[in-house]
């Protein structure tokens, strides 16, 4: 019989309880290590210890004998307890979850109950089930830390990323301050990762919208993955340029013959601006999402002097402003029989402006303010001077051949000069009309050699230059043009089109009110106006342009998505959504209307609408990258990161060499544990990015969980290279040293924590166990009764003190830590230090 105050009586005082037959099972038993140590696996592992905790029973077992318990007595509390817990870990979650249920209609106010059932919730995917429970917790029990990240993870899933945000705040706060009760599993300690919800790791943000680039809505929050860089879901948007390419404002429509040359003109030009770069939708000030009305002139519209071409369907607005190198040079200086002396003076001035705002446009920035052009770069200003000295070539005196052409010509009677003009007028517009425009330059160019004075070939020139890229020179022979005829709304609203694609958005928008002034009704007038004001940061007058467009002509579609990219960019997502669901009314097949509509709705936590618009988006446009990549995103946020993985693969087969791809699909391997494929897929992400240090801190968390540590370490090592020292780098490169054995080098890293984030209890913590592997037991003592100051209820830390105190002999405190870590978290496994058992990483 055991003699009182023996050590085997001390540990049968903690093998009894209230409920002695539950209890037993239930709880693990401190043993002498020897006398199980031919029997039992675990008591192998440390030959140098006196103790450990041996189980009693496994989960089948507790699972038995709660329901014989219960039979007994239906309203037995721990009963319940034990069980649900039991059926937990074996993974029979709704078991758990109505045994959960059964304790709160014993005990309503059971915070244990609340908190488990509401963890539950979030595993089955009940997400407002699990706020609820999370947020009674957090009324009975302020100071429940893990209550408040786990409330903080439900709310991110949903997409309300505010008050996750506060909720984190919130937690944080009262998980610094070690006067407040924890209750961390002492499956937490050791190396710990944090007590931070598995949702933590899934914290995405859609970081644009519409017809933006990523930049401009910043860089999201925090995502929880080790890169710190937020999912990219959904948020990089199409380029809207699919969009109707007229708007039925009142002009005519093509003629039969033009319709399938225009429609081959557009396919190639979507197949050029579909693709952004670097998974990013340019906006270039918003210039890809519409599709012009730039008209050449038509008699059908009776304008002034019978100035007739048919009208050519309305073109992409292309952003490349290096076109703009060939400003300079007006009409007058660059082809024989210029208009009048007028006209040239003016199409030079024009030419000039246009040259200096193309330069400074070049850049390709996301939009100028209303505000003076900035500096030009000094590449531009050496443009400039190529182009000036182009202007001083093309001003010298004319070959012979051209003057003497030109003295033939006008040699000629007025009336078959006249007649010879519109016969090169005529050859300038069928060239035109087969997409030969340098042959309808020349062309138009023979006819005012001819007749000086002639506003067709003026106006359909200029219409011709424009369409080659050549904008300075059509904004001069729209100028000229002008002269001529001032009052002609069409070719200044052209040439606020071609003012526009070279960055000049107040002299466009000057052009297109001066056309609306002339003709109020017409409604591409006032939507051209929306857009080069948008492209200034003026969405509430964008707004306004959009809305007149929008009473003039109902049937708009351009009007309503460019009034949805506005409303998006101010914030007002529901009306946004509107304006897009309006176009696709007008448009069902626009896969850029269903994409941004997408983006919205994932912001908005709308998920499984999100869904359904992108699918649609991709099965109308299949080689649309961006919406594959979108859509992975988001079901990976509805937990299918199965599913995503084959439109990660899509979007890469698209564009291979998309950084951004790369590492979306590298995480995603990572969440389904495919390892190497990550490890793959970042080593291209590094190939890319050489100086980007999230490519080499992901690839060691892979090298990590396939416990190549030596490459982690390595890997850790470049990434702090790159960034700099940060606690989350230096933490898991310390894993990965104790993890070799490199104990000293491991306490050094921890140590470097403390420098940066001298409260960091998992640094005090995995410091003390490293040091007790080395065998600095005080100093292992140490940090562990730090942690415990800073965290009273923290279990692990009594455990692990326990542990060491038993290496040191010290018995009797080593029973009496043991004990106070089973009190404050009974149901438990206990980890084994003295196998490295729980050696964690914090991520």
């Amino acid at each position: 019989m055991a003699a009182p105050g023996s050590l085997e009586r001390r540990l049968s005082v903690h093998q009894t309880g209230a409920d002695d037959d539950l209890d037993a099972l239930s709880r693990p038993i401190l043993t002498r290590r020897k006398d199980f140590i031919d029997k039992d696996e675990e008591a192998r592992k440390s030959p140098n210890r006196v103790l450990y905790f041996r189980r009693n029973a496994d989960y089948d077992r507790l699972i038995e004998a709660c329901g014989r318990k219960l039979r007994d007595n239906p309203r037995n509390v721990r009963a319940l307890l034990i069980r649900a817990s039991s059926y937990s870990k074996k993974g029979a979650l709704q078991e758990a979850l109505d045994d959960y249920g059964a304790v709160l209609r014993l005990e309503p106010r059971s915070v244990d109950a609340l908190y488990h059932r509401g963890a539950l919730h979030e595993k089955l995917g009940g997400l407002d089930d699990a706020i609820r429970d999370f947020s009674a917790v957090l009324t009975l029990d302020p100071n429940h830390v893990k209550a408040g990240y786990a409330r903080g993870a439900c709310r991110n899933l949903k997409g309300d990323f505010f008050e996750a945000i506060e909720d984190y705040r919130y937690a944080l706060e009262r998980d610094r301050k070690p006067q407040k009760a924890r209750r961390p599993s002492l499956r937490e300690g050791l190396l710990s990762r944090g007590a931070l919800p598995s949702g933590m790791g899934s914290l995405t943000i859609s970081t644009a919208n519409s017809v933006t680039t990523s930049s401009e809505f910043g860089s999201g929050l925090a995502s929880g993955r080790e890169d710190g860089a937020a999912l990219i879901s959904g948020g990089q948007p199409l380029p809207g340029g699919i969009l109707s390419s007229s708007s039925s404002s009142g002009h005519p429509r093509p003629r039969p013959g033009q319709q399938q040359q225009q429609q081959q003109q557009q396919q190639h030009h979507h197949q050029q601006q579909r693709r952004p770069s670097n998974g990013h939708a340019r906006d270039g000030g918003g210039g890809d999402s519409v599709l012009w009305s730039n008209q050449a002139f038509d008699s059908a519209r009776a304008a002034p002097h019978d100035c007739g071409s048919p009208t050519c369907s309305s073109p992409h607005m292309s952003r490349d402003a290096s076109y703009a190198n060939l400003a300079g040079a007006t009409a007058a200086q660059l082809l024989p029989g210029a208009a009048s002396a007028a006209a040239a003076a003016a199409a030079a001035a024009a030419a000039a402006a246009a040259a200096a705002a193309a330069a400074a446009a070049a850049g390709g920035s996301s939009g100028f303010s209303s505000g003076a052009l900035g500096q030009v770069p000094h590449h531009q200003q050496q443009q400039r001077q190529q182009h000036q000295q182009q202007q001083q070539q093309q001003q010298q005196p004319q070959q012979p051949q051209q003057q003497q052409q030109q003295q033939q010509q006008r040699g000629v009677d007025p009336a078959t000069r006249s007649k010879l003009a519109e016969q090169h007028h005529a050859r300038g517009y069928a060239a035109r009309k087969q997409g030969r425009f340098d042959v309808a330059v020349e062309e138009y160019s023979r006819t005012l050699a001819l007749e000086p004075g002639h506003f067709k070939a003026l106006f359909n020139r200029g219409f011709s230059y424009d369409k080659l890229g050549q904008y300075a020179l059509a904004v001069s022979d729209y100028s000229a043009a002008l002269e001529l005829c001032p009052d002609n709304s069409f070719a200044l609203y052209n040439r606020g089109i071609t003012k526009d694609r070279m960055g000049d958005y107040p002299g466009a928008v000057d052009d297109f009110t001066a056309a609306a002034a002339l003709d109020p009704t017409n409604a591409d007038f006032y939507h051209n106006r929306g857009f080069s004001l948008r492209k200034q940061g003026r969405f509430e007058a964008a707004i306004l342009d959009y809305t007149r467009a929008i009473e003039l002509n109902p049937g708009h579609c351009r009007a309503y998505y460019n009034r949805a990219f506005s409303r998006d960019r101010l914030g007002r997502c529901e009306e946004a959504i509107a304006d897009y669901t309006q176009a696709l009314e007008i448009e069902p097949g626009n896969p850029a209307a269903l994409h941004n509509r997408g983006s919205l709705y994932e912001r908005l936590g709308r998920l499984q609408e999100a869904l359904v618009d992108f699918d649609q988006a991709v099965a109308m446009d299949a080689s649309s990258a961006l919406s594959y990549s979108s859509r992975a995103l988001l079901l990976e946020r509805l937990g299918r990161p199965d599913r995503a993985l084959p439109d990660h693969d899509r979007a890469l087969a698209l564009e291979p060499a998309n950084s951004a791809y790369l590492k979306h699909r590298g995480l995603c391997c990572r969440t389904l544990g495919q390892y190497a494929a990550a490890i793959a897929d970042f080593t291209r992400l590094i190939d890319l990015l050489p100086d980007d240090a999230s490519g080499y801190s992901n690839r060691g968390y892979a090298y990590r969980k396939l416990g190549n540590y030596t490459a982690a370490v390595d890997d850790y090592t470049a990434a702090i290279a790159r960034c700099g020292s940060t606690v989350r780098l230096h933490n898991n490169r310390a894993y990965c040293l104790a993890k070799l054995g490199s104990y000293q080098e491991a306490i050094q890293d921890y140590s470097s924590v403390l420098e940066i984030d001298a409260a960091n209890v998992h640094a005090f913590h995995n410091r003390g166990i490293s040091y007790d592997k080395l065998g600095l037991f005080e100093q292992a003592v140490a940090d562990f009764n730090t942690v415990i100051e800073m965290e009273p209820t923290n279990s692990v830390a009594y455990f692990n003190r326990g542990s060491t105190f038993d290496s040191m002999g010290a018995h009797d405190q080593a029973v009496a830590d043991f004990g106070r870590a089973l009190e404050l978290d009974p149901g438990a496994r206990t980890p084994d230090p003295a196998a490295g058992d729980g050696a964690q990483e914090q991520l």
